[in-house]
């Protein structure tokens, strides 16, 4: 007969009812009620801990989310998160901009985790260095919706362990099993367990009387001596596991040039705080071949390409008021004034005079103007002027 148990700053209180759901994404929660006259502070370390009837420990480590006793009861309402409860925190933004090489996808997450005060869980980022990206760009939002973000674009699962850390990786669905079952929940594509602690949890392949199902949700029912796990497999009508954060890429930013690069990358003041200031940002004319020189202060568009965090782009650059000349084209006459070499009788030095376009040319001056002749750039179509 197996027990649980509440462990938290007021001491080991005994659960006398409550649940614990452990998604296939996200984190899991317990909501518990417990022998208790005092309860813990939000915010506070706390475990739940199922002990199995040869004595072995399956423990949940979280936080306290929120907590309270009636007036007069002896009974203690919690609900706990894993890990440190840092989930729902808005993370400031981070632009994991391109160098030399390419960005390991583990640095991505670290960094979500490092600014969201959770931890990453052991392995996870040497095996997610083995992915690389050319850039990634973290617009401010929950840390929760940045690992949303980052496993939906990669591929990947992630969720809170019961350790309380984060795990993100490719989904693997090994084989488990539970051998003492009680019913079927046909509608819900679901089985109920009969369990010795908590063996089960989201992300395996379970063998089950109607065949075998991966789990995406494992729900524990826990009274004193006994646990229920409810089990249940993916179904028609189950939310995205993405809460929207692509929308944030799917809208264009207005940005300030500060800085332009040897390669004609760009450094960006956006005026959206939610993104800040990137670098090494690649723009875009619509004139391939062509090189743009950019001045400090310029106006622009950043963009993400197929709202992607790995995409962004600069674009729409805004005309230099300043600009006194249109392009040139082939057929176009060119002005580029004239010039005048006199040299004296008998030798000695020349005298060189250069008219600048548009002024008098002297009587003998050789005109430096004419037709432009291709080929052009291929791309840069126009109507040839005078």
């Amino acid at each position: 007969m197996s027990t649980a148990t509440l462990r938290c700053s007021v001491g080991d209180l005994s659960v006398l009812s409550g649940s614990l759901v452990l998604p296939l994404r996200g984190n899991w929660t317990a909501t518990l009620t417990a022998h208790g006259k005092t309860a813990p502070a939000e915010g506070s370390p706390a475990s739940l801990i199922f002990k199995r009837e040869n004595g072995a420990l399956d423990t949940f480590t979280g936080t306290v989310r929120r907590a309270g006793v009636a007036a007069g009861s002896v009974a203690l309402s919690c609900t706990i998160v894993g890990g440190a409860g840092k989930l729902l925190a808005d993370l400031p933004p981070r632009d994991h901009a391109p160098g030399v090489t390419e960005i390991p996808a583990g640095l991505v997450a670290r960094g979500i985790c490092d600014d969201a005060g959770e931890m990453l869980a052991d392995g996870v980022e040497f095996a997610a260095d083995a992915l690389t990206v050319h850039r990634w760009t973290r617009i401010a939002m929950p840390a929760r919706d940045a690992l949303d973000l980052l496993a939906d674009v990669l591929g990947w699962g992630w969720r809170v362990l019961d350790s309380g850390k984060v795990w993100a990786g490719p989904e693997t669905w090994a084989a488990a099993s539970v051998t003492k079952f009680l019913s079927a929940v046909p509608d819900d594509a679901g089985d109920v367990y009969a369990t010795d602690g908590a063996p089960l949890r989201p992300g395996v392949t379970l063998s089950t009387p109607e065949g075998d199902r991966r789990l995406v949700e494992v729900v524990y029912s826990v009274s004193p001596g006994a646990a229920r796990a409810t089990v249940r497999a993916a179904v028609a009508g189950d939310p995205p596991p993405v809460r929207g954060s692509r929308e944030l890429y799917a809208v264009s930013y207005g940005a300030t040039v500060r800085e332009q690069a040897d390669d004609g990358s760009l450094v960006v003041s956006c005026d959206d705080p939610r993104l800040d200031v990137l670098r090494g940002v690649p723009l875009r004319v619509g004139i391939p071949g062509c090189t743009v020189t950019v001045p400090v202060g310029a106006r622009l568009r950043v963009r993400f390409e197929n709202a992607d965090p790995r995409g962004a782009y600069a674009c729409a650059l805004d005309q230099d008021p300043t600009a006194g000349a249109a392009f040139a084209l082939v057929g176009d006459g060119v002005d580029c004034g004239a010039i005048q070499v006199t040299a004296p009788a008998g030798g000695g030095a020349c005298t060189v005079i250069y008219t600048s376009p548009g002024g008098l040319i002297p009587f003998g001056a050789q005109s430096l103007g004419g037709i432009i002749t291709g080929p052009g750039h291929k791309y840069a179509k126009g109507v040839s002027g005078p």
